[in-house]
């Protein structure tokens, strides 16, 4: 009861629950993990099943902070390396490759930035966990990145994206980053939940946020400048936008169907500051997907 009303008052927090084998010593190297909630309209990500792991075996404790932390081992602990504070957006879209999605993975890594820096060299691994605990995608690689000065307001923004491609399924992304310079990792987890978009009458990917602003470089009748983000709190002056699709069933055959689409945003409160209905018709999807654009920026403080 304390850890259902703890859960109730609780946000964005991580929750470890602990369990020994029933029978000491069992060698069995698969255990099923089932966790269930006493409340409606909650969804819980969980791991379905622990593999017990070679290195795990007889392993003896080490001491916190007498081994390197790697990139590696960033990914696989229990809990994210919280050495600096990055920020994950994960959006799973339909894919081109018949019963295939897209994950698009988008970090912000504007703590790595130092002072005055503009640019750094960093490397990144990722790492996307089916419910079984099984690693069924892993990408790393290298780049530059360049930072977007802080203002007095926020701190330096730098983001990074990667897409990786997986089958319909609930997982946990998993992304670390790591700095050569200093020897300094961190990393951070998200779960995700992938529809099938090929099979399902009609299905939404999850939602982009991408701002615009004028580039000053360019003419005013040029386009704006867009990019995805991970941040969810704006200036009044910045342009916002919500990137949606709507599938009616990439793999089906039958005939495409008008579909109506109600957007709202809500206040701290529940209160609708802004309800829109919105009308695709046939000619709105090609290859059985149609995509929307949202405004919502210019919004009251709150």
């Amino acid at each position: 009861e304390a850890i259902r009303d703890w859960v109730t008052n609780v946000n964005d927090t991580y929750y470890i629950i602990g369990f020994e084998p029933a029978t000491p010593g069992q060698r069995t190297d698969k255990r099923s993990i089932d966790v269930k909630v006493a409340r409606t309209g909650v969804q819980v990500y969980t791991q379905h099943e622990h593999l017990v792991r070679a290195a795990e075996k007889g392993s003896s404790a080490i001491a916190r902070g007498t081994e390197a932390m790697s990139i590696e081992k960033a990914l696989s602990g229990l809990l994210p390396v919280a050495s600096r504070p990055l920020t994950l957006a994960v959006a799973a879209f339909a894919g081109s490759t018949t019963g295939r999605a897209i994950l698009t993975v988008n970090l912000d890594v504007g703590a790595f930035a130092n002072g005055g820096e503009t640019a750094k060299p960093l490397e990144f691994a990722v790492s996307v966990v089916n419910q079984t605990g099984r690693q069924v995608a892993f990408a790393r690689e290298a780049a530059t990145v360049t930072f977007k000065p802080g203002t007095s307001t926020r701190r330096a923004e730098a983001n990074v994206q990667t897409h990786i491609e997986v089958t319909p399924g609930e997982y946990e992304v998993r992304v670390a980053v790591s700095d050569p310079a200093t020897d300094t990792v961190a990393s951070v987890f998200c779960p995700v939940a992938v529809p099938l978009f090929g099979n399902v009458p009609l299905s939404l990917s999850d939602v982009l946020v991408e701002t615009t602003s004028p580039n000053t470089a360019r003419p005013a009748s040029a386009a704006p400048v867009t990019a995805t983000t991970t941040r969810r709190a704006f200036d009044q002056a910045e342009g916002v936008r919500a990137l949606v699709q709507v599938y009616q069933g990439t793999q089906r055959t039958d005939v495409i169907l008008p579909v109506s689409v109600r957007t709202s945003i809500l206040d701290a409160n529940g209160r609708a500051v802004r309800d829109q209905r919105l009308a695709l018709t046939v000619k709105d999807f090609a290859n059985r997907r149609a995509a929307l654009a949202l405004d919502i920026g210019q919004l009251p403080p709150g």
